[in-house]
């Protein structure tokens, strides 16, 4: 599966987990993430690679979202393991984590460490610059990306998750190319650590930190590839 994951652009998400088509039950989407995830996982030596362990959480996720209210309440604690040491170690719940037909969604304790660190907002925004210029909200894209701005977008993606920039063609899914949202919220500090570092390349505020709570992106409804979200900050550059 290695390379897998970098050629399932437009896949859907039990190509990419390696499930059969239509699969919904919580316990082989658990199965499937925690054997991706032990190549993929940014703190696994040698093949922990931040963007393709993105993707299988986006898949993850969707497939939950699928399978109604039950399924989509375990998407912060499906996983049962978090690497140490360059290892993966079981927490002592896992094995009594209640099957997908039980009643209740999983303890959040029994999956915690597994999907990276949650993003902290305060933490972002006592370090973002205060000068950052501020625009309209972009409601549609507006403006295409030039070759000067996708390169720029490009580059700060490559350099900040260390990924090679010749991955991150436009096509590429947008989770892929490490911008993995929450209904356009941010959950995990490696894409805040994106965002924040494409504001800095482009003088201009990508994000919305709401109460200091919420980290947001108002995406347009049209923005799911990398190449898109070049779009979207050319159009933010002319907002």
């Amino acid at each position: 599966r290695a390379g897998g994951i970098a050629r399932c652009a437009g896949a859907d998400p039990c190509s990419v987990l390696g499930l059969a088509p239509g699969t919904r039950d919580e316990a082989d989407v658990r199965a499937a993430f925690r054997k991706l995830a032990k190549v993929y996982h940014p703190d696994v030596p040698e093949t922990g690679d931040a963007v393709k362990f993105q993707a299988v959480q986006e898949a993850a996720r969707q497939i939950l979202e699928a399978g109604g209210p039950l399924a989509a309440a375990s998407l912060d604690s499906i996983f049962s393991w978090a690497p140490a040491g360059g290892a993966m170690s079981r927490t002592a719940t896992s094995s009594h984590a209640p099957p997908s037909s039980a009643a209740r969604p999983l303890d959040w304790d029994a999956f915690a460490g597994s999907r990276g660190d949650r993003v902290d907002v305060k933490a972002c925004a006592a370090r973002r610059r205060a000068d950052l210029r501020k625009t309209a909200k972009v409601q549609e894209l507006t403006h295409r990306a030039t070759p000067e701005t996708l390169q720029r977008v490009r580059g700060v993606i490559a350099r900040t998750l260390n990924v090679p920039e010749e991955q991150l063609d436009e096509g590429l899914p947008l989770e892929m190319a490490g911008i993995a949202l929450e209904r356009n919220c941010v959950g995990y500090q490696v894409v805040a650590e994106v965002l924040m570092a494409l504001e800095e390349e482009f003088d201009v505020e990508l994000t919305r930190i709401m109460v200091g709570t919420w980290m947001k992106v108002d995406l347009p409804p049209s923005v799911a590839t990398f190449g898109g979200f070049a779009d979207f900050v050319e159009s933010k550059l002319h907002a």
